[in-house]
């Protein structure tokens, strides 16, 4: 049964910021095989980028844009008067945010700013899901399933930037409306893994990079508790959420977090090691004045699971071992056939 009749309803191809980008790159490939049609604004990528290995065969135009620049962004959006749009365009990593506070602050509140006004001089309906993360709430770091509900705060830049986005989300929900009406879906998700990150700084592509050069495998905080998810899993989400909104006419927040009990820095390094063959023990390496990072946290997709009928397909362990085979077999393939193998498993889940 196919699960997005609302999304192939509208009249124009679906916005997405970012979509050069680790979690962009897999949704074109995930819209390609939906055969729903696309428009992309994002920096540009990098060379080795998981963008540049990928066809996008329903791509309509893309526009290499920052959307720090609200002219260009509402020029963009004036030529496609967009009816859904889905921005994941950001700052997403945390040491990095503590080098670069302003750039980060500046990508995420502001660019997100841009994107919604852009939208909403308009004066149409869009429906608009803005992706934040599971960082975004009030972390005691007591052991605790976040819902939807809970109060929104940020520590680090990174966090602080994605809460303040949060405002950003209900500062446009309550503009008043005539003729333009956002309909905007705040989407919350895990930390995403998956084959084709290159992000430095990151649990999984640090691992593989170690383990490609026959290194020893360092991490820096075993003790660290997270939500761990295959990349493909948040995405059916946030697809299921837009199409919910087209039915429902209402502004929501979503989590799209694992079934299963969140787990450690040092499992899943133990897992990922186990995966690649590898039998030596990651050696830990505390960094000193490590800037500060959350030691527990956990989502509950419970809202996720009653009304948008989503279920991530592999829990966490599997979706480990399966970002480990993606990169073992792209060794000796291309990164489309890699995509094509996990894409394969999750249609089934979506129609």
């Amino acid at each position: 049964m196919n699960k997005l009749r609302n999304i192939r309803s509208i009249n124009s191809p679906i916005l997405i910021t970012g979509h050069t980008g680790f979690k962009g790159s897999w949704l074109t490939a995930l819209l390609d095989s939906l055969e729903i049609p696309y428009v992309g604004i994002s920096l540009r990528p990098t060379p080795d980028a998981l963008y540049n290995e990928l066809d996008r065969t329903h791509l309509v135009n893309e526009y290499f844009q920052d959307i720090r620049d609200f002219s260009a962004v509402r020029e963009i959006v004036g030529i496609h008067k967009p009816e859904m749009v889905l921005h994941l365009a950001a700052q997403p990593l945390v040491l990095d945010s503590y080098n670069d506070p302003l750039g980060t602050f500046a990508t995420n509140v502001m660019g997100t700013a841009n994107i919604l006004e852009s939208l909403r001089l308009l004066n149409s309906t869009v429906y608009v899901g803005v992706v934040t993360t599971d960082k975004v709430y009030k972390n005691d770091n007591q052991v605790h399933k976040f819902v939807e509900t809970d109060p929104i705060m940020g520590t680090d830049p990174y966090s602080a930037s994605k809460a303040s986005t949060e405002n950003v989300i209900s500062a446009w929900r309550s503009m008043p409306t005539t003729e333009s009406i956002l309909i905007i879906s705040s989407l919350r998700a895990g930390n995403v893994i998956g084959g084709g990150d290159l992000s430095a700084n990151r649990l999984l592509p640090d691992l593989i990079r170690t383990l490609s050069a026959g290194d020893q495998p360092i991490i820096r905080n075993p003790e660290a508790v997270r939500p761990w998810q295959h990349v493909l899993d948040p995405l059916i989400g946030y697809l299921l959420a837009l199409d919910f909104s087209i039915g429902s006419k209402e502004h929501n927040d979503f989590n799209f977090g694992p079934n299963d009990a969140a787990i450690n820095v040092g499992t899943v390094a133990e897992i990922a090691c186990e995966a690649w063959g590898e039998s030596r023990i990651p050696l830990i390496q505390r960094l000193p004045n490590a800037p500060y990072e959350a030691g527990n946290l956990d989502l509950s997709s419970q809202k996720a699971r009653s009304t948008l009928n989503w279920e991530p397909i592999w829990p966490q362990r599997e979706a480990i071992e399966r970002t480990i085979k993606w990169w073992k077999t792209h060794s000796h393939g291309n990164a489309k056939s890699c995509c094509d193998e996990d894409l394969k498993v999750a249609l089934q889940f979506i129609g």
